[in-house]
C-alpha cells in the first residue's frame, strides 16, 4: 500500500494522464521514484508503478463516489458520457453485456435505441454488433471495418469484446465489482453503480492503454477498436443534431479520450 495520502497520489495520476500514450507511465514511474518508491527503470518499472497506484485508485474513487451511497432507482435513460463534437452532442453509453443478461435489461436497452435513433430528426444511435446479435433492434446503425475489428462480414458493426479482459482479480474480489456486474446484467437499475465499480479496475487514459500496449491481443482488441469507434462516431456526427453510441463499458473512457482529441 502506498504510504502517501490520496490527494497526493490523485495529483500524480492526473498529471500522468496529461502526457502522451507513450510516456504517461514513464512519468508516473518517475514521480513515484521521486517519492522514494523502489521501482526498476524502463518498462518493468512503468508497469509496476501502474499496478502499485491502481491498488489505491478505488480508494480515491470511493472517497468521491461511495458505492454504498448510489441510489438504486428506476432509470429513465442509459447512463453515459457526453462529448461535444463540433457543436454536436455525442453520448457514449457503456453497458454490461455478459452472458445471462435478462430480458428486462434487453428490453430497456432496445427501447433506448428506439428512442435515440431517429434519423429523420437528425438523431442516430450506433451499436456494436455483438450487442446487435442478442438485442435484434429494429433501429440503429452498425459499423464494421474488417481491417480493425473481428466479427461478421455481413454486418457493418462494432465487433468489440466484453468488459475489459484485464480487470484485475483484486478489484473483482473487492468492492463486490463482479457481483455488481452480475446484478446489472439482471437488473438495469444496478447499471450506474456497476459502471462506477468497473471504472475502478483501470486508471484514467492514456495510462491504461499504455499499460496494455505490450499485449497485441489486448491492445488491438481494446484500444484499436476504441479508436475505430471514436473515428466512426466523429464521422457519423457530421450533419447530425445528436449521436448516441452503445457498447461495452470497457471502451467508454478510451472513446472519450480519442474524441476529445488527446491522441
Amino acid at each position: 500500500m502506498l504510504n502517501r495520502n490520496l490527494e497526493e497520489i490523485e495529483k500524480i495520476i492526473v498529471e500522468s494522464s496529461k502526457h502522451s500514450e507513450t510516456d504517461c507511465l514513464a512519468f508516473l514511474r518517475d514521480e513515484l521514484i521521486d517519492l522514494n518508491y523502489k521501482l526498476p527503470k524502463k518498462r518493468k518499472g512503468e508497469k509496476k508503478a501502474y499496478e502499485k497506484v491502481l491498488k489505491i485508485w478505488r480508494e480515491i474513487r470511493e472517497k468521491s463516489f461511495p458505492l454504498k451511497k448510489f441510489k438504486i432507482t428506476e432509470l429513465s435513460d442509459l447512463p453515459g458520457t457526453k462529448i461535444c463534437i463540433d457543436g454536436v452532442n455525442c453520448y457514449f453509453h457503456g453497458i454490461v453485456h455478459t452472458t445471462g443478461i435478462s430480458n428486462s435489461v434487453k428490453n430497456f436497452v432496445t427501447k433506448s435505441i428506439n428512442k435515440y435513433h431517429k434519423p429523420e430528426e437528425g438523431k442516430i444511435c450506433l451499436l456494436e454488433d455483438n450487442l446487435y446479435y442478442y438485442l435484434k433492434p429494429d433501429n440503429a446503425y452498425l459499423f464494421y471495418d474488417e481491417n480493425v475489428l473481428s466479427g461478421s462480414t455481413k454486418i457493418k458493426g462494432f465487433a468489440v469484446g466484453l468488459i475489459s479482459p484485464l480487470v484485475h482479480l483484486y478489484s473483482l474480489l473487492s468492492d463486490d465489482t463482479y457481483g455488481l456486474i452480475c446484478e446489472a446484467s439482471r437488473n438495469i437499475k444496478f447499471l450506474p453503480v456497476a459502471r462506477e465499480a468497473m471504472r475502478r479496475t483501470m486508471l484514467p487514459e492514456p495510462l491504461f492503454m499504455n499499460y496494455i500496449m505490450d499485449s497485441k491481443m489486448y491492445s488491438e482488441g481494446i484500444t484499436e477498436r476504441s479508436r475505430h469507434m471514436a473515428n466512426e462516431i466523429k464521422n457519423e456526427s457530421r450533419g447530425m443534431k445528436e449521436v448516441h453510441a452503445i457498447a461495452g463499458f470497457g471502451h467508454e473512457t478510451q472513446v472519450e479520450y480519442f474524441l476529445k482529441g488527446k491522441a
